[in-house]
């Protein structure tokens, strides 16, 4: 009787996964985007956030819980801080008009094997930022309204199973996963803001003139330029390459040491090819948003002898 009730149980969580799929899938690509554009556009101009990490539990000792697994609700809180500093956006705890709330619901449960019964969770990751609004046809009315994802399943990936040992590194990949979804939109929305990560040359100081670089027909010369993967942006060519130069090599080398979210450097060396002179204009983007600006630009006017 008891197995009976763990299969049950299994098949019911198994067909609640599925029926978030088929949610999922039910979204029309044009649906989504436009529900992605919504969601950018209510982060312009935010300047401080506060971030709340809750982690609820059925089946365990509280329903509210400080910890699942090995992994702790302050272990959490503090890689959403990181990465939201990473991405240039400041934590305030000091006002709720705008709160970054990170779910983790779990539920645990027996899952029944060939060799009895093994303590599994299921479990489920959501990021969802709240804000103060105004009752357009009364302003004394003031509530909050969730405004990022502009729909539930923009973000995040259904329930998904792990073991005991395992749930806190998955939730750990989730929440990173999520928070870099949540960053490039809002690097996306505020492009003039954004700043890039730490300079590493003193050829990437943010100056608007070309910096001038000499170089020797046949020689090798570096580019150096601060970069952060981790939100999506990277260094691009802004426009076809002179002739008089040639592209060598393209790489990117982390910080040290390495943490959750952290940036480095890009290394781009050129070799001329020929005397002349001329310019490089590089562009920092996410290069699957087409239509975005630059966050930042750098130009570089190369005399080569």
């Amino acid at each position: 009787m008891k197995t009976k009730k763990y299969w049950i149980l299994a098949v019911v969580i198994i067909c609640s996964a599925v029926f978030l799929c088929a949610k999922v899938l039910g979204i029309s690509k044009n649906e989504k985007t436009q529900l992605e554009k919504f969601g950018v556009s209510t982060l312009h101009g935010l300047k401080t956030i506060y971030p709340v990490v809750l982690i609820v539990v059925q089946g365990g000792d509280k329903l509210v819980a400080d910890q699942i697994g090995s992994l702790t609700r302050t272990e959490i809180q503090t890689q959403v801080e990181l990465a939201l500093r990473k991405a240039g956006i400041k934590v305030y705890y000091g006002d709720i008009a705008v709160q970054l709330f990170i779910y983790v619901e779990a539920h645990k449960i027996d899952f029944p094997t060939s060799e009895g019964p093994q303590p599994l969770y299921a479990f489920k990751v959501s990021t969802e930022l709240h804000q103060q609004v105004i009752l357009s046809r009364d302003p004394k009315i003031r509530t909050k309204v969730k405004t990022w994802p502009a729909h539930p399943f923009v973000v995040g990936r259904g329930i998904q199973f792990a073991s005991l040992e395992t749930v806190g590194q998955w939730i750990k990949q989730d929440v990173a996963k999520q928070m870099d979804v949540f960053c490039n939109d809002y690097l996306a929305a505020n492009p003039k803001e954004e700043k890039d990560t730490k300079k590493r040359s003193s050829r990437d100081r943010g100056a608007k003139a070309p910096e001038r670089i000499e170089a020797k027909v046949g020689q090798d010369f570096v580019i150096t330029l601060g970069s952060n993967p981790t939100t999506g942006f990277s260094w691009q060519l802004a426009e076809p390459l002179p002739r008089m130069l040639k592209l060598k090599s393209k790489r990117y080398i982390p910080d040290k040491p390495q943490l959750i979210g952290s940036g480095g450097t890009e290394e781009w060396t050129f070799k001329p090819v020929r005397s002349g002179k001329a310019t490089i204009m590089f562009e920092y983007v996410q290069p699957w948003r087409k239509k975005t600006p630059p966050v930042r630009r750098r130009s570089f006017s190369i005399v080569a002898k």
